[in-house]
């Protein structure tokens, strides 16, 4: 049971995203959970997407939201640089304006990453008294910060407030062990760190949805962005084994491939025909029920620095289906988990373990059911939305 914080302790909470709000992806997911646990405890929260609307979905939160200059995502490069210069300058007035008429006592920056960015909030909110907390959810490629080279100095920016001015913020929520390490080897205090894996709404996630699973198939389900760090390719792989053994089984693959990746992702499932099965882009009320129809979830991420540095939502989601879940053995899900009690954990980058995996639960129906058990309860003990945003409470009163 969740203890709600007392409301007369923190008045306000002001979230500030550069994603949107409540919906889209990975960064909408963790932004409207948190959001909504605030809301559970009784705090007055306000979201503020930094860069406007990206989906457009109907906001049915009950919480407010608005764009700080923009309605929509810019696309011109001259437009993208009066953004910036715009939110550089008038990011104390929006925190001014915000602070006298909602009295809100902390700042949570989410996808906020660079010192010209940041330095405006901690300036304003030193001057009001507010505390501002950054949550840190990755650490980003060269290639991911510096697209073109012109771009070069935001990786200056990107690592000067990593490196020197982190320290000096209220505090750091990071999503793994990893990112709350990095933040102490560039002196962060331990005291102003504090891991979350994730925001899950682990027992509503399902609400409304029901088990469909075809008992003449045995579907193998993965829901993400379909790109080849992601390991789709090792699942495909992986799927050829468990299909020529088991010819009812199917693949369900729940995202858009890649447009860099297509051709290649085409030509893999080609030889499949029907019985892999593609949905493109779901929306947040769809998946649930594409999940259920599955008899097993499967997260084949690669190794790589995106992988130990973050905590995949898919997840929290897989989780809370409380079907049976395979993962990859990378970041923290290599200490969370025992294999074969929560998860079936295998090797990355090797589609011969996620075959034997899923040959295994297939010829393994009851350790099947209870791991898929074992895992929800997991998820509803450290994932859980609500418990988690009452220790973001805490930190914040701390």
């Amino acid at each position: 049971m969740v203890t709600k914080v007392k409301q007369h302790k923190i008045k306000g909470v002001l979230i500030y995203t550069t994603g949107d709000f409540p919906y889209g992806m990975a960064p909408e997911s963790l932004v409207r959970q948190l959001a909504l646990g605030f809301k559970y405890h009784k705090i007055n929260t306000k979201v503020i997407r930094l860069r406007g609307k990206t989906y457009n979905y109907a906001n049915d939160t009950g919480i407010e939201a608005n764009d700080f200059l923009f309605g929509s995502r810019t696309k011109s490069d001259l437009t993208k640089l009066i953004e910036l210069l715009s939110v550089i300058l008038l990011t104390p007035f929006s925190v001014f304006v915000n602070f006298f008429r909602h009295k809100f006592d902390a700042i949570i920056l989410y996808g906020v990453e660079y010192f010209y960015l940041i330095f405006p909030f901690w300036i304003a909110c030193k001057l009001t008294r507010t505390k501002l907390i950054r949550i840190t959810t990755d650490y980003y490629r060269v290639s991911t910060i510096v697209p073109v080279w012109w771009k070069r100095p935001k990786l200056f920016f990107y690592n000067f407030q990593f490196k020197q001015f982190d320290k000096y913020m209220d505090g750091i929520v990071s999503l793994s062990s990893y990112m709350a390490d990095f933040a102490k080897i560039n002196g962060v205090d331990h005291r102003k760190i504090l891991i979350i894996p994730h925001f899950i709404d682990t027992e509503g996630f399902c609400r409304g949805a029901a088990s469909n699973q075809d008992a003449e198939k045995y579907r193998i389900g993965y829901c993400g962005t379909v790109i080849g760090v992601n390991g789709i390719f090792q699942l495909i792989d992986a799927f050829k084994t468990v299909y020529h053994k088991y010819p009812n089984a199917e693949l369900l693959i729940i995202g858009e491939p890649w447009t860099a990746e297509k051709e290649k992702f085409n030509s893999l499932i080609a030889p499949f025909g029907q019985v892999v099965k593609v949905t493109g882009r779901l929306s947040a009320s769809e998946i649930p029920s594409a999940l259920l129809t599955c008899n097993v979830l499967v997260n084949p991420r690669k190794s790589s620095l995106s992988a130990d540095a973050g905590f995949p939502t898919k997840l929290g989601e897989y989780f809370s289906t409380a079907l049976p879940v395979i993962s990859t053995r990378t970041g923290d899900i290599r200490s969370y988990f025992t294999n074969m009690e929560e998860i079936v954990l295998v090797e990355p980058d090797d589609p011969e373990q996620i075959s034997d995996a899923i040959i295994f639960l297939i010829e393994n129906k009851e350790r099947s059911s209870i791991i898929g058990k074992n895992g929800f309860r997991w998820a509803k003990e450290h994932l859980d939305y609500k418990a988690n945003t009452q220790k973001i409470l805490n930190f914040i009163m701390q």
